[in-house]
């Protein structure tokens, strides 16, 4: 999103990348073909799963860390540079950020995309804790620990990432330069998906039903919000199967649990929903936002919660029907943008509370798919991926001034 506008703020980028053949899941080959000729490009190796599953280690981080730390000394060593900018959620790499201030006295700054040491499963019983959660769960907090109060700079999608960093380490406490930037969405990009010819998910009921869309990762925040809207649906709609409801990409794992179907099994309308766990590439992404007749978002009562995936639905033109937090604030850019309905919830509503909020905007699902879509364009320049790398390259030139004082 970033690499094609960093010139124009003043700053030359070299990235340092993992080679995708060392990558597990789906390559996207349009998504790499769409970085700017021009910038620099560094793919490193990292070892084999082949290997390392053999002693539980799967991640590409853990995997990738002592090649990119070898590729960044020889680089950082040969040449000069002014910052290292970590964006990733292999978020083991982001170690190397104190080791390479501490070795070349070059500042770094953290994109923390989610939470890095994430606190959630402590208080729950280990029977409902991810497989390895306590092994993981002490590297992170040790890498995380020796990483970010070393940080010249955090950005982050969340304000509440921020807070976080702050009640952990006083970053802010300590004039650290810190600032919420989600990821922008680019209209160009809705342009190469359609110039590569790039197919679409194929809808099994293309043109004979009205298709329901949502693409992205389901996390278990969003089962209740999901569940609320399925069960007003039911209770509302006198034709409910001329609908069907595609869940596309719902996990980062392979071979994941199905959990919308599961829940679809619970109600009854198995004939309703279909749920593909496995990814799916970017641009094939955007062009099934182009191509669905509504866009589902069924968001978080986490007011701190920013899907930056919401700009990109907003640019596709159709239309929306999602649930996020009063609060939030992707809804009130999801209604003043006119792209659809944002129904707001309360952190601490219940199921029913949840079912009495979307039954009172459920009508407004019905007949979405024929609703004409006016966007406001001057909002929709303030999300998009220029304007937020303007913020980024600005945060950086703080960054520097920060570890110059």
């Amino acid at each position: 999103m970033s690499l094609p506008f960093f010139l124009e703020f003043g700053w030359i980028p070299t990235v340092l990348t993992v080679d995708p053949a060392f990558v597990e899941g789906f390559r996207d080959p349009v998504l790499e073909a769409s970085v700017p000729k021009d910038v620099r490009v560094i793919k490193v190796k990292a070892f084999s799963t082949k290997h390392t599953r053999k002693v539980g280690l799967g991640a590409l981080g853990m995997r990738a860390l002592w090649h990119m730390q070898k590729a960044g000394n020889r680089l950082l060593k040969k040449e000069k540079f002014d910052l290292i900018y970590f964006s990733t959620t292999a978020f083991h790499v982001c170690w190397l950020g104190q080791y390479w201030k501490r070795k070349f006295k070059i500042p770094f700054v953290i994109d923390l995309q989610d939470p890095w040491r994430n606190d959630f499963y402590l208080d729950k019983p280990k029977h409902l804790r991810p497989p390895k959660h306590g092994f993981a769960y002490s590297i992170h907090k040790k890498m995380e620990g020796d990483t970010m109060p070393k940080a010249s700079g955090v950005v982050s999608v969340s304000k509440g990432y921020i807070e976080m960093m702050e009640q952990r380490y006083g970053l802010l406490s300590k004039k650290v330069p810190m600032e919420v930037i989600p990821f922008g969405a680019s209209s160009r990009d809705f342009e190469i998906a359609g110039e590569q010819k790039v197919e679409p998910y194929s809808f099994e009921n293309f043109g004979q039903k009205i298709n329901v869309a949502y693409i992205g990762a389901v996390t278990p925040f969003f089962l209740p919000i999901i569940e609320a809207f399925f069960s007003v649906f039911l209770e509302t709609c006198t034709n409910p199967h001329l609908y069907h409801f595609y869940f596309l990409g719902t996990s980062y794992t392979a071979n994941a649990e199905k959990r919308i179907e599961k829940l679809a099994q619970k109600l009854g309308i198995t004939n309703l929903v279909t749920e593909q766990t496995d990814r799916i590439p970017y641009f094939q992404a955007l062009r099934t936002l182009e191509s669905t007749d509504i866009i589902f978002i069924p968001g978080s009562q986490d007011k701190d919660y920013n899907a930056s995936k919401v700009y990109n639905c907003i640019l596709s033109k159709r239309p929306i029907f999602s649930i996020f937090n009063e609060e939030s604030l992707v809804k009130s850019i999801i209604e003043k943008s006119g792209s659809g309905i944002a129904v707001g919830v309360g952190a601490s509503d219940d199921f029913t509370m949840l079912k009495n909020k979307i039954k009172a905007r459920i009508g407004e699902f019905f007949g979405l798919e024929k609703r004409p879509i006016e966007l406001n364009y001057a909002l929709t320049n303030q999300f998009s991926d220029r304007y937020f790398t303007e913020k980024q390259t600005t945060l950086f030139e703080r960054a520097i001034s920060f570890e110059s004082k």
